[in-house]
């Protein structure tokens, strides 16, 4: 059988699924009649005991992903047949392959493939802004890239880069077929298997290589640990651009179990990660989303006596967690581990006594193809008690950085003819011989069990016009919580400094997780005796800011201050105000956990995680709390939503429609991105519950009157995406019959009458081509019909979900397909602009489009402008916003001229 897989190189390949045979040629497997050769024994290599278990459990579940369940034999079918197709670009040993995917069963299947193509595995996380994918991609330089539909489009400008899009590898339908000549492919140990990025103190990533050697110790030391086998379900929780999902994504199938993924939003949402733990045996969970699992747990009075093992690390993790992890898992074993990706993960481990009392949390003892040394600063071996900086040499030490000579050797030593990795972190060594950590020895941080080099915040905030200078630490808040907190000193002549607008300048070019918390403006930085800079010092403010809370909240509103309190017990600092937005004070992902416990259980009420996401101000959580209940779907008082918090009463404003089944949670933020000569609104769709499913008439007369409500008089300046910007227009044809001046900026706005299709031949190729994307759509459209009673988010793709990592959202205020396909425009005398995306989606190749997309018959088209993206994620990604907020100011401006 064939399957058509999408390849991006300008081009779309079909590709001929031929058997492949791996690594050294001692025992023959049969595998569905390809020949597959693998070593036998205990010194099997990974890949090839992979290969052995998959012959030997092929009707065994392998992956439990959200869209599918694959057996073992599905999985090895999947993953040769990619790397046969990667065989066709000439992949092989220290090829790069970019893997670039939302989590699926693809990821498994890529980093199996790639495995055993001999190349090297580097996944990077789709929600990392732009810049720093563009700047890793040049550090890579890659010779493929995995990636889906969805992300394609922010790789075609690469050159001599083969993209394959995996929307369109048919999973589960490929058949092995047998060639007479079998091929054999076995990397060298030396050879690099995998690159992780990590933050670097130069103001980039830095990339750290692991051997196919490495990664061998990796999963032998964890198998040879902690004893997994065939009966164990794994849950994989680390991100695959993190070393530690190795742990995840190799081990169960090196032991014959199976391993479930799922999608992030599920893993963050306490109910849903509950339930997914319920059907698991074995995790490894980041301490500060134990402590939220542990802490939903207790609330509700369950227990997981189904799990067998739970590890965590990378971070510090209480004593007092690992003690509560005893009562919430009553029979598993609790194990610790301690590591890095420069010594490929696995450094040391410690199992915690279910027979006594745990008051001091250990990382334990080097596992067996490691050794630690704890040195002094001349590298002399420290005694039993002493403090020391802790080093490890072994099987797992990493060939280094990636184009990083000078750090390589800063980093990594010789000492008796033995290679050593310095971790920077110090330690104890007890009579047991277990090592307890100290702290560190220079200034990275860790957050979430995240390593976190402050220099590279540094450097993106030194960047920034308004600040001269600047210092990051890490603090402690209320809660013990490590927080990213600045201290920038501001340009001279800098008046207003605005915490928000810094981090969204920064939000360009770090992750999320590396955006501090809190950003203090400081006159001067403290120096201590030697007139150096006084660190401790700063930390001493940052701490007493973090908990030295304030209030402006009345105290004759006792529910007010109470709701006030539970604020300031997740974490949060600074002083609440009644308009307070919990995210802007600090909140994340894993204190809304606590706070949605907190508010359930202190006011009765029934409220899930994402009524924190839908409902983040004080004040709607303090009206939702007096009414006693939280209402799924309430019809709000206007349809206009802010889209900025602007108070600069001279701006003009723009009003803008998201298209069919969008949301205006598109546009979250997105009126901060122009400038301060525009305030951005957002126009919701009268389609809630109980409302009768009007015309496009009767939604824009309702748009209109609450746009009137908003700005008495005119000239009023509109914006659409795709159908929205139909609407648009026929908001302002209603606002011009009232005797108002209305212009209109049309977003990827198309008339498909005024393009005729292409032969029938041409198109039944395209369909087939794009049959899983088809599917997908027609799924999505299915489940928004629902709208009124389901409770998953009827509004919005999967895609708006992700970028704004909101896992629901509820109310349906979207217009409908069956609305929009009634409308029948006619022309009108309104001034028009278009912005077109720079790239094609896949359904343009459909139809001979015209250059205004058949407008101008319409309207009076004054001109056409580009920004970024294709005619989706032109507003989809937000990484795309910058421009299209810069276009669209652009064009508003043209209007003045007229």
């Amino acid at each position: 059988m064939n399957a058509n897989i999408s390849v991006a190189n300008n081009v779309h390949t079909k590709v001929s699924l031929n058997s492949y045979n791996t690594f050294t040629e001692l025992s023959e497997i049969d595998i569905d009649h390809g020949k597959y050769f693998s070593m036998t024994g205990h010194e099997q290599l990974v890949i090839e005991r992979i290969t052995t278990l998959a012959s030997k459990y092929a009707e065994e579940i392998a992956i439990d992903a959200s869209s599918k369940k694959l057996t073992y034999r599905e999985y090895f079918h999947n993953a040769v047949s990619l790397c046969n197709l990667l065989k066709t670009f000439k992949v092989g040993a220290n090829d790069r392959v970019i893997v670039f995917l939302d989590p699926s069963e693809h990821i498994p299947i890529s980093l199996l493939a790639i495995l055993m193509s001999g190349a090297t595995y580097v996944p990077l996380d789709v929600t990392w802004p732009q810049e720093r994918i563009s700047a890793i991609l040049d550090d890579v330089c890659p010779k493929a890239i995995l990636t889906q539909n969805n992300y394609k489009h922010q790789f075609q400008h690469l050159k001599n880069v083969n993209i394959v899009d995996l929307d369109f590898d048919f999973v589960g339908e490929f058949a092995i077929e047998t060639v007479a000549k079998p091929i054999h492919t076995k990397a060298d140990l030396a050879d690099v298997a995998l690159i992780f990025y990590t933050s670097g103190s130069t103001g980039l990533p830095k990339g750290v290589k692991l051997t196919y050697g490495n990664l061998q110790s990796y999963i032998e030391s964890s198998q040879e640990t902690y004893k997994f086998n065939n009966s164990d379900t794994h849950l994989s929780i680390a991100k695959n651009s993190f070393s530690i999902s190795i742990f995840d994504l190799l081990v169960p199938f090196y032991c014959g179990g199976s391993l479930k993924i799922k999608p992030r939003q599920l893993l963050l949402n306490p109910d849903s990660l509950s339930e997914l733990v319920k059907d698991s045996t074995c995790f490894h969970m980041g301490p500060a989303l134990l402590e939220s699992l542990i802490y939903h747990t207790e609330s509700i009075g369950l227990s997981y006596p189904n799990i067998r093992h739970i590890s965590s690390g990378g971070d510090m993790i209480p004593s007092s967690l690992l003690e509560r992890s005893k009562t919430v898992f009553p029979n598993s074993e609790i194990w610790v581990i301690y590591g890095c990706t420069e010594i490929a993960c696995m450094g040391a481990t410690w199992q915690v006594d279910r027979n006594s009392v745990t008051n001091v949390t250990y990382v334990g003892k080097s596992f067996k193809h490691s050794n630690i040394l704890l040195l002094d600063e001349t590298l002399t071996p420290v005694s039993t008690g002493e403090l020391g900086e802790v080093y490890f040499t072994g099987d797992g030490v990493t060939p280094g950085y990636l184009n990083r000579k000078e750090l390589n050797q800063t980093k990594f030593i010789h000492i008796d003819n033995s290679r050593y990795y310095a971790t920077g972190d110090f330690g104890v060594i007890d009579e047991t011989g277990n090592l307890q950590l100290k702290g560190r020895k220079d200034f990275q941080i860790k957050v979430n069990g995240i390593r976190i080099e402050t220099e590279e915040i540094e450097h993106h905030l030194n960047n920034i016009t308004c600040i001269e200078k600047s210092i990051v630490i890490g603090a402690k808040d209320i809660k013990e919580d490590v927080k990213i907190v600045a201290f920038v000193k501001k340009q001279e002549g800098t008046e207003n400094f605005n915490e928000n607008t810094v981090k969204q300048e920064l939000a360009v070019s770090l992750p999320d997780y590396m955006v501090p918390n809190k950003i203090y403006p400081i006159d001067k930085f403290p120096l201590n005796t030697n007139g150096k800079l006084d660190r401790n010092e700063l930390i001493s403010i940052a701490e007493k800011n973090l908990t030295d809370n304030q209030s402006s909240i009345s105290d004759k509103d006792e529910v007010a201050k109470k709701l006030e309190k539970l604020w300031f017990s997740t974490g949060l600092s600074g002083t609440i105000h009644y308009d307070s937005n919990f995210f802007d004070m600090g909140g994340d992902s894993l204190s809304a956990v606590q706070l949605v416990y907190s508010l359930n259980s202190n006011f009765g009420i029934d409220c899930d995680f994402e009524f924190i996401y839908t409902n983040p101000n004080f004040n709607s959580q303090l009206n939702t709390i007096k009414s006693g209940h939280v209402e799924a779907v309430r019809p709000p008082d206007t349809l206009v939503e802010p889209l900025d918090d602007k108070q600069n009463s001279s701006a003009k404003s723009v009003f803008i429609t998201p298209g069919l089944y969008g949301h205006v949670v598109t546009f979250h933020n997105f009126g901060k991105r122009l400038s301060d000569k525009w305030k951005a609104y957002g126009l919701l769709c009268p389609n809630y519950e109980g409302e009768t499913e009007s015309s496009i008439e009767e939604i824009a007369n309702r748009l209109a009157n609450d746009i009137i409500k908003t700005q008495p008089e005119g000239p009023y300046y509109l914006s659409g995406h795709s159908s929205g910007a139909i609407v648009s227009l026929e908001i302002a044809r209603k606002l011009q019959t009232l005797g108002k001046k209305a212009y209109v900026v049309m977003i990827e706005a198309r008339l498909f009458d005024k393009a005729p299709r292409k032969p029938l031949r041409k198109v039944f190729m395209i369909y087939l081509k794009n049959k899983s994307r088809l599917y997908l759509e027609r799924l999505l459209i299915n489940k928004s019909s629902n709208n009124l009673t389901n409770q998953q988010d009827p509004n919005n793709r999967a895609d708006q979900k992700r970028l704004l990592s909101l896992p629901k959202l509820k109310g349906a205020f979207t217009f409908s397909k069956a609305q929009v396909e009634r409308y029948k425009i006619t022309p009108c005398d309104i001034d028009t602009i278009l912005i077109k995306g720079k790239q094609n989606i896949w359904w343009d190749a459909l139809r001979e489009w015209p250059d205004d997309y058949g407008l101008s018959e319409y309207v009076n088209l004054i001109g056409t402008l580009y920004s970024k993206g294709e005619h989706v994620s032109i507003v989809m990604e937000r990484e795309n916003h910058d421009e299209l907020a810069q276009v669209l100011e652009e064009s508003l401006s043209m209007f003045d001229s007229l």
